[in-house]
């Protein structure tokens, strides 16, 4: 369906400008005329393979694509539909560990918990489009149409190991969520008597309901892993080892059942105008001006079943009804043995650095989840809400609505001077209004029965003017140079701006940041291209962005009279003005940052060279990034029974940032076949800022090979094609800079596709 991709790395005024980096522009390509006399058809059909998943599943990837398009009216107006049915699997190995400091040391660390993660996700789509186009005397309309419906079934299988309560759960949760969206756009494009005009409505829609949520959890009250708790530099490879896997003291603990609602629904208009003029016989310019406007509306919606503690004498009445359900003998908890699967098979996870155990029946469990929801008011009306009811807080603290409104207007002359210099200038305002309404409330015993809490709205408006700078040189035929200025914003997530609060019971905090400020940057590129049909096209430049305000999660401690700001003004009289509070939220960083590097691509295809080496292709980027933030933090020193706060800060690098970036390809194209094995290398990035050197998290470095190939045939349009993905099994690893052990592991493995494509004209 793609026409072409555009990337920019230079955002002009008449693009939207809310990125740090540049655009990609998906162009979508007009219907084609047949050559037969009848509509050109084309139909492919795809099969996939996933190495991590149960012998039964590997080989269940399909696609099908089918597509009909043509032009009629004598090729005024042109037609394109097309079916897309689709399943994936997904599956994935993962982990994740948490630490903390240990003492005052900068150093040393404690591993406090281990969480082993397999999950199967099965996904399954339905896509369609249809666009249409009608080209008239001095420009044409376009109606583009897509809609897609389908489901992600996910199973995730977990095992989580808390050190310091010397406690080990088994955990089943299935998800099912089904996703729809719609799209809709119509553009307009006519030759005006002065100008060239330019004008799209789009509607986009999308909802995502997840009606049959459940979790389940079994705790091991014994695991046998005290000898870890205070011990420092644990590697958490040692906790599966060390723990104690007779499960004859493994109960049902908690049952959890719940639905979840989201609404998506965005409306935008645009009109661009454009005219050309001399100004004199070498100069030669070009003004474009507009505007856009868009608004778009979300929310959100849970409800939650579940209750405190299952392994308890309080939820008798639920342990009666499960043990007659499932003739268990009636016991005061239940043990897990009665939930297992002994036909799932984990297999080997991290190449088997970890191992996970007693994997859970889903069958079961959701027959159990089933029976508790059919019972819901039998249990609350005889045993209260402690063991399993509906949760007031669960159902209410992560509720939000809201809307945003984004409007744009531009302004963007261009000059030719000659047939050597290219000048593009202007000037953009670009203003975001955000509304948003969400929860604030506080914890306590009480919330189950009613969350203490209120609704709050608050609305923030953001606009910025953008002025920009091109120049492009070109003095000779085989070589060009072009120097930008840009200013770019970057948003914060909604989800970091919504005005959520809520108190917990442990005395920490989670505060969105509603007073967030767009992160701006202003950008200096410089690229110098040489191009002819020997050398192919290389690039080489370089680039410097300055950075205000960057976005970022952060967690901090505050007591007395400095938690008010942070508490919901309305509950204030509850809070501990002697203890002392975690507030987990996301900040601006006062500090400028620089971030400024070098680019080199090569892009080429050796004709030149003999006989058959004349098929090679071969294309490599590489960029190398220096950057340098400082992040602001408070320390906290204590003497006694005094504690001394101190206002610091620490160095390192930029949020995200990689050093280096490589990206190569090489090809060999024969008649009609082509080959295609690429690398993608990216080394370290750091991801997480923390006031203890030693807890500061960044990626590992990536490296994963792929494989393409196609072969067209000699009959009837027939093309072969497939790839083999992630050849190397390469996982995405995050780890503390503390002895270098991982905070997070995924793992996808090799997946493969083949399939055969056929077009009829």
């Amino acid at each position: 369906m793609l026409e072409g991709i555009q990337v920019s790395k230079t955002v002009t005024p008449d693009m939207d400008a809310d990125v740090i980096g540049g655009t990609v522009n998906f162009e979508i390509r007009e219907a084609r005329k047949s050559s037969s006399g009848i509509p050109k058809l084309g139909v492919m059909v795809q099969g996939g393979y996933n190495n991590l998943s149960n012998a039964y599943h590997k080989y269940n990837n399909y696609k099908y694509v089918f597509n009909i398009e043509d032009r009629v009216f004598n090729s005024r107006l042109g037609v394109f539909a097309q079916v897309n049915i689709e399943r994936k699997n997904l599956t994935s190995n993962e982990m994740g560990a948490t630490y903390t400091n240990s003492g005052q040391s900068t150093t040393e660390y404690l591993t406090t918990a281990l969480n082993l993660y397999n999950i199967p996700r099965d996904r399954q789509r339905y896509n369609g489009a249809l666009v249409l186009d009608y080209k008239l005397p001095e420009g044409k309309i376009k109606l583009m149409n897509f809609v897609s419906s389908g489901t992600t079934n996910r199973l995730t299988r977990e095992e989580v190991f808390n050190i310091s309560n010397n406690t080990r759960e088994f955990d089943l949760t299935n998800s099912s969520s089904e996703l729809t969206t719609i799209s809709n756009v119509i553009s307009f494009e006519n030759m005006l008597s002065i100008f060239n005009l330019k004008a799209k409505l789009s509607h986009a829609y999308s909802e995502t309901k997840s009606p049959d949520e459940w979790i389940a959890s079994f705790l091991q009250t014994s695991a046998g892993i005290n000898e870890f708790s205070g011990q420092a530099d644990v590697d958490p490879r040692k906790i599966p080892l060390a723990v104690d896997n007779d499960l004859s003291s493994t109960y049902l603990n908690t049952f959890e059942t719940g639905e979840s609602f989201t609404r998506e629904r965005a409306l935008t208009a645009s009109l661009d105008l454009k005219t050309n003029f001399t100004l004199t016989d070498l100069i030669n310019a070009e003004i474009k001006f507009g505007g856009k406007y868009s608004y778009q509306r979300r929310s959100y919606d849970q409800d939650v079943f579940d209750g405190q503690s299952l392994i308890s004498g309080s939820a008798s009445v639920v342990d009666y009804l499960i043990t007659d359900y499932f003739s268990i003998p009636q016991t005061t908890s239940i043990p897990i043995k009665y939930f297992q699967d002994s036909n799932y098979d984990y297999g080997e996870i991290f190449d088997g650095d970890y191992t996970m155990v007693s994997p859970l029946s889903h069958g079961t469990l959701g027959e159990l989840a089933d029976f508790l929801k059919s019972n819901a008011d039998y249990i609350a009306d005889n045993n209260g809400s402690v063991s399993y009811s509906h949760n007031n807080m669960l159902s209410q603290t992560y509720d939000y609505s809201g809307n945003e409104y984004k409007s744009a207007f531009y302004i963007m002359p261009s000059f030719n001077i000659g047939s050597q210099i290219e000048i593009i200038t202007g000037v953009r305002y670009q203003n975001l209004k955000t509304e948003y309404t969400a929860t604030r409330g506080i914890e306590s015993a009480e919330s189950w029965y009613k969350y203490n809490h209120y609704d709050t709205t608050v609305t923030q408006s953001h606009g910025y003017w953008l002025p920009a700078f091109s120049l492009k040189y070109k003095p000779v035929p085989w070589f060009d140079v072009r120097l930008s200025y840009t200013n770019t914003v970057s948003y914060p997530d909604y989800n970091a701006i919504i005005p959520r609060i809520n108190v917990g019971t442990s005395f920490s905090i989670q505060y969105l940041n509603y007073e967030l400020v767009p992160s701006r940057s202003t950008n200096y590129d410089i690229n110098f291209s040489f191009y002819n049909n020997t050398l192919g096209l290389f690039t080489i430049g370089g680039f410097y962005k300055n950075i205000d305000n960057l976005i970022y999660s952060w967690s901090f401690y505050v007591r007395g009279e400095e938690v008010e700001q942070y508490m919901p003004m309305s509950l204030i009289d509850s809070y501990s003005s002697t203890s002392r509070y975690q507030v987990s939220t996301f900040v601006n960083n006062p500090y400028e940052i620089d971030n400024y590097g070098m680019e080199i691509d090569w892009q080429t295809h050796f004709w030149y060279l003999p006989d058959v080496l004349s098929g090679l292709v071969f294309n490599i980027n590489y960029t190398h990034i220096f950057s340098e933030a400082e992040y602001p933090y408070t320390l906290t020193k204590t003497s006694g029974r005094t504690i001394e706060y101190v206002d610091t800060s620490f160095t390192d690098r930029l949020l995200y940032q990689p050093d280096d970036i490589v990206n190569l390809s090489l090809g060999f194209d024969y008649k009609k076949f082509s080959i295609r094995v690429s690398l993608l290398y990216q080394s370290d990035i750091f991801t997480g800022p923390n006031f203890w050197p030693q807890l500061r998290t960044h990626t590992s470095e990536y490296k994963r090979w792929d494989l393409a190939m196609k072969q067209e045939l000699p009959w009837y349009g027939i093309q072969v094609f497939g790839s083999i993905n992630n050849i190397n099994g390469a996982k995405d690893e995050s780890v503390i800079e503390g002895g270098n052990v991982p905070t997070s592991i995924q793992d996808y493995g090799l997946t493969a596709d083949l399939g055969i494509r056929w077009t009829f004209d």
